[in-house]
């Protein structure tokens, strides 16, 4: 049986599969390397930051990336689903127009109708 997850590209119709309504959308576009994408390496920041216990540092090192980075909206949700499953890090990213939004997991539907999210996530039609 085939991974439908490595075939997503840019155009296809996708939906999110393990959630309660799961939605459909188009992906716009699509990212398979962080380092490449946001122009900086996303991972090595996350492995600093990991072991800075002041919050200040830590925002500081966020804030020169963003400074660095060509799309701060990227950047912002690759940090945010890397920062708590650093065992298994997302590299691959779609960013993903819904028509109809899927649930998510206390709400009816997610909020922003549009967003960059893991590929492991979505499943194409």
């Amino acid at each position: 049986m085939e991974n439908k997850t490595e075939k997503i590209k840019v155009g296809d119709l996708v939906c999110m599969p393990r959630r309660r309504k799961p939605g459909m959308g188009i992906v716009l576009k699509y990212s398979d390397d962080l380092a490449r994408e946001g122009g900086i390496n996303v991972m090595k920041i996350l492995e600093e930051t990991r072991e800075l216990i002041s919050y200040t540092d830590r925002a500081q090192i966020f804030k020169n990336a963003y400074r660095r980075c060509g799309d701060a909206e990227f950047l912002d949700q690759a940090f945010y689903y890397n920062a708590g499953w650093a065992n298994k890090p997302k590299l691959k990213f779609a960013y993903v127009k819904w028509t109809n939004k899927p649930s998510d997991y206390t709400m009816k539907e997610v909020f922003a109708s549009e967003a960059w999210y893991p590929i492991e996530w979505l499943k194409s039609y």
